[in-house]
């Protein structure tokens, strides 16, 4: 696309808004503070690093405001994404993550050319920007459900991507919420009218996230009896393998699981176990060790503190599972 196409595309698009509560508090709809800002929680956490305190720089505005909960009347989601569409035409940034992501997405600029499904009631969107993906899912979208269930009314539907995984149902049931009230959001160019739509603003990022929010959705997950029983593999220390994946592989795996094997160490695949394996082996673990992955998302179903050791690129600021470990 040329740069003279790219700047047309942005002045015809539809207007962004980057706060709900101000835009709820312009119509004059009431709407519920369901949980404090973290920033106090997130300016103790940048001291633990420089990369993280630049994050939290860039994200502190955000980090300042509340969760809040909105009952939005006549409200759209669109896409795989739960891109949310108010009753004016105004795009909602938040659960986007970034305004490029949201501007990038061809649903934002072909929206109107695509057919709607009607959902009568009460409907909550479980769909951000890479809710799917199994770090997102447990440090972004279950902690934002965690705040906001209490509020919901008792007949509410779940909005849900197509082909929802494993680890979703069964950590939504651990929720209490069971498939006959989840509905499939159907294809990429999907388009949902919700009679109302039940929206609660991001706790927090992905970086950021409260930590005790975090810390009893773990829990919630473990008292339900998914990590129920022994751990696997017969050992307190496993190293998490990315051998059979196809990018952010470790070149040199074998000698350096070769030196942790000394030390009592076993080498897991998470992807070749269900969810309640991971959740059992990660929660009797007392040392994860392996290279940046979503593996390490399991830390937040441990009984009790582990030691967590992760291997990054000195070429990468992935700060993710150091702010979790932190929490």
């Amino acid at each position: 696309m040329s740069r003279l196409a790219k700047v047309f595309n942005r002045l015809s698009a539809p207007c962004l808004c980057e706060d709900v509560a101000a835009w709820d508090a312009v119509q004059g709809n009431e709407f519920q503070e369901i949980h404090r800002p973290i920033d106090a929680e997130a300016s103790a956490a940048a001291g633990l690093d420089p990369r993280i305190s630049r994050q939290f720089e860039l994200r502190k505005h955000d980090l300042q405001k509340p969760q809040t909960l909105h009952r939005i009347q006549g409200a759209k989601i669109l896409g795989p994404h739960g891109v949310v569409v108010l009753p004016d035409g105004q795009f909602v940034l938040q659960g986007q993550w970034d305004r490029n992501f949201l501007e990038d997405d061809p649903i934002y600029h072909h929206f109107s050319r695509i057919g709607s499904q009607q959902i009568t009631g009460d409907v909550y969107c479980l769909m951000s920007r890479w809710g799917d993906s199994y770090y997102h899912w447990f440090h972004d979208v279950l902690p934002r459900l965690f705040t906001a269930l209490p509020h919901l009314p008792e007949g509410a539907r779940f909005l849900l991507n197509e082909n929802p995984r494993e680890y979703q149902i069964d950590s939504l049931q651990a929720f209490g919420i069971h498939r006959d009230r989840i509905q499939s959001c159907l294809g990429p160019f999907a388009r949902i009218r919700a009679e109302r739509l039940w929206f609660a603003t991001p706790l927090g990022n992905p970086e950021f996230s409260s930590g005790e929010v975090v810390r009893k959705t773990g829990s919630l997950i473990h008292e339900a009896g998914l990590s129920g029983g022994r751990g696997v593999h017969g050992s307190d220390r496993i190293f998490v393998s990315r051998k059979k994946c196809s990018r952010r592989r470790l070149l040199n795996e074998d000698a350096v699981f070769g030196e942790l094997e000394r030390f009592g160490f076993r080498r897991i695949f998470f992807e070749e176990m269900s969810f309640r394996e991971q959740v059992r082996c990660a929660a009797h673990a007392k040392v994860i060790c392996g290279l940046h992955g979503a593996g390490f998302t399991n830390m937040m179903f441990s009984e009790s503190r582990q030691k967590i050791i992760e291997i990054l690129s000195p070429r990468k600021d992935q700060i993710h599972y150091k702010l979790l470990a932190s929490k």
